[in-house]
């Protein structure tokens, strides 16, 4: 008996380990794949000048690194691919985000909420003249009808 509780146990604990591993590679996956999706915002013919997650600018509260940045016309783009709330980590990268425009590094700064984001996050990001992109399909649309990194409203 007291070796089959300790095989359970054993069980139990690498079915946790496994999880949490799956677990981590499900959600980088998913972050990568909202990059790539949310790199789409930019025209065809100027896609290829896009920086994936490489691009890094300093700001007074540390290191911004951005998920798409186009150097040609200084375009950042965020992608979150779950559901996003205003946590501290989200109002820091606000924060830097409104530091760069208001320095002149970003001309225009898109946030892609693939699967929305909390009322308090929206008027953070409007207060901070950061434009939110709210699904894959608002996306297509604006991709195939109008480009929003080039329209002013």
């Amino acid at each position: 008996m007291g070796n089959e509780l300790e095989l359970q146990k054993q069980k139990e604990a690498l079915a946790q380990s496994y999880k949490r591993k799956v677990d981590s590679v499900r959600s980088r996956t998913r972050g990568r794949l909202g990059e790539v999706m949310a790199a789409s915002i930019f025209p065809r013919e100027i896609r290829d000048g896009v920086l994936y997650d490489n691009a890094v600018f300093e700001t007074p509260w540390g290191s911004r690194r951005v998920d798409n940045f186009m150097e040609k016309t200084r375009q950042a783009v965020e992608s979150k691919f779950t559901r996003v709330v205003a946590s501290r980590r989200i109002r820091e990268q606000i924060a830097k985000d409104r530091y760069l425009l208001d320095q002149g590094v970003f001309s225009e700064v898109v946030w892609v909420l693939f699967y929305g984001g909390s009322k308090k996050l929206l008027a953070l990001l409007q207060e901070n003249n950061i434009r939110v992109v709210g699904s894959w399909d608002e996306l297509m649309y604006d991709i195939t009808g109008k480009v929003i990194l080039h329209r002013k409203e």
